[in-house]
């Protein structure tokens, strides 16, 4: 089977895709490097691992990982054969990684995003609402941001709101 999930480095010349090994069925991640047109197996744990995100320096990777039934966050160096770290027991899978190297941004229900923190700060969920879609937008360099909209049919958006990292909103905006 095929690679699916491709992620790029912030600089783009490297990319992160999934793929199943054909023996477990289980997926690991590859990293290629698109100037040398190689692939390396970048995990290969006895779990499942998906949805990799880099960090804005394109040193560290996330992924989840599910492991003796339990799913899981681990963080990787992307230029290492060093073992992955566990970096949070947490359902959800990783959406981002704010700009500031802070903040992973996971998507723990639909529609519904969490802020985890890289160090020690508490975990905080930004406001959800029935018919409201979350979804990272680029942060400010010192402040994540994020964005929540209500779609009015497919395709077409009724109204947008984005809030601080502290869950306030700062902008909003209705258009239909």
């Amino acid at each position: 089977e095929g690679s699916q999930s491709p992620e790029f480095s912030p600089d783009s010349s490297r990319m992160l895709v999934e793929r199943p090994d054909p023996a477990s069925h289980q997926r690991d991640l590859w990293m290629i490097d698109l100037g040398r047109g190689t692939a390396l197996r970048f995990t290969s744990s006895d779990g499942d691992d998906s949805d990799p995100v880099w960090s804005p320096d394109g040193r560290r990777v996330v992924f989840r990982s599910i492991r003796e039934g339990s799913g899981a966050l681990y963080v990787k160096s992307a230029s290492s054969e060093a073992p992955e770290e566990k970096f949070r027991e947490l359902g959800g899978y990783p959406n981002d990684w704010s700009q500031d190297g802070r903040y992973i941004l996971v998507a723990a229900a639909p529609g519904a995003i969490t802020a985890v923190p890289t160090k020690g700060e508490p975990v905080s969920s930004l406001p959800t609402a029935a018919g409201w879609h979350t979804t990272p937008v680029s942060p400010v360099v010192t402040r994540s941001t994020f964005a929540r909209f209500r779609r009015a049919a497919p395709g077409r958006f009724r109204q947008v709101e984005v809030f601080g990292r502290d869950g306030l909103p700062t902008v909003a905006s209705s258009f239909t």
